[in-house]
């Protein structure tokens, strides 16, 4: 009897033992999923409860710095003529989404299945965020075009990137300083401009995108078309002959053929142009922001100005 009672004594034992090491697992298990989520407030104040470590990224005009951040995002925006065509070799593999006309395409995100969407502030009114965000966590982040910098280390942050995010500049301001370095005797007391040609009127640059890199962080004087608050100047081909700048940098795109323009007297007699000191740019790296494109203007600026 002694026997028997010692028997079912040592099976309780042995469940209630199971039962604690099952209801520890469930508990670990319970957790490791909350640990796998992470609650962040975006730029626009919504709470958004997204993947901690989020493996399927849609972010229109910000692949620029998840590259730089060593994340692949799932898709690359195309906006009409102007195509990212320098992250060609990081991101060969995936899908493209066209926004011209439609903006986001609500069918293309579902299909692509994110697990995490991040938009500027402007592709994120009330009612698209609310349709984005039924797809999948979406965060709204703000200054996309205004300050590459600040976008990229809030990224960074979002993402758990800092590290490498304050290495990339560092490394980027570094060859700033080298590239200022190299042309700054010839750009002393010289002015430069950066248009898009039509046959009817021109466009000048200001300090956004290409006009940034240029003007304010290597430091190259603007010439007095160049606009100071506008993003950029519109102006009748009347005023082609105020365009004495020392240096011309042309954004080609497919969208405007101006081969008659570059052969009249017009453009021909322009200082810059008599003096061989115009340069053809692509118009998918000067008409974005972000350190991987502007080490490449960066590259081009040097070799233009070096060059002549």
């Amino acid at each position: 009897m002694k026997r028997i009672r010692s028997f079912f004594l040592v099976a309780l034992c042995a469940l209630a033992f199971a039962a604690l090491m099952s209801a520890c697992a469930g508990g670990n298990k319970d957790n490791k999923q909350e640990a796998e989520q992470k609650t962040v407030v975006d730029d626009a104040g919504h709470q958004v409860v997204m993947p901690a470590h989020p493996q399927r990224i849609v972010a229109p005009y910000l692949e620029d710095p998840l590259v730089v951040l060593g994340i692949k995002p799932i898709a690359q925006i195309l906006y009409g003529n102007v195509e990212q065509n320098y992250l060609k070799d990081q991101l060969s593999d995936v899908d493209i989404i066209d926004t011209t006309d439609v903006g986001l395409p609500l069918e293309k995100l579902v299909e692509l299945s994110p697990d995490l969407i991040i938009v500027g502030k402007g592709m994120a009114s009330e009612d698209a965020y609310e349709q984005y965000a039924k797809i999948a966590p979406t965060y709204v982040i703000d200054n996309i075009d205004k300050n590459w910098r600040e976008t990229l280390l809030g990224l960074a942050d979002l993402l758990d990137k800092k590290q490498t995010a304050e290495e990339k500049l560092q490394a980027y301001d570094q060859k700033v300083e080298q590239a200022k370095e190299k042309i700054r005797q010839k750009v002393e007391n010289k002015t430069a401009a950066i248009v898009v040609l039509t046959e009817k009127e021109f466009y000048t640059m200001g300090h956004v995108q290409g006009g940034r890199l240029l003007f304010d962080e290597v430091g190259v004087q603007p010439h007095r078309l160049t606009p100071s608050q506008e993003e950029w100047n519109t102006l009748s081909l009347e005023k082609l002959n105020e365009l004495d700048a020392d240096y011309i940098f042309i954004i080609k795109t497919e969208r405007y053929q101006t081969s008659e323009l570059e052969r009249s007297s017009l453009w021909t007699s322009l200082t810059a142009v008599r003096e061989g000191r115009t340069f053809e740019v692509e118009s998918g790296i000067w008409q974005y922001s972000g350190l991987i494109c502007n080490e490449l203007g960066l590259a081009d600026i040097v070799q233009a100005i070096s060059a002549e």
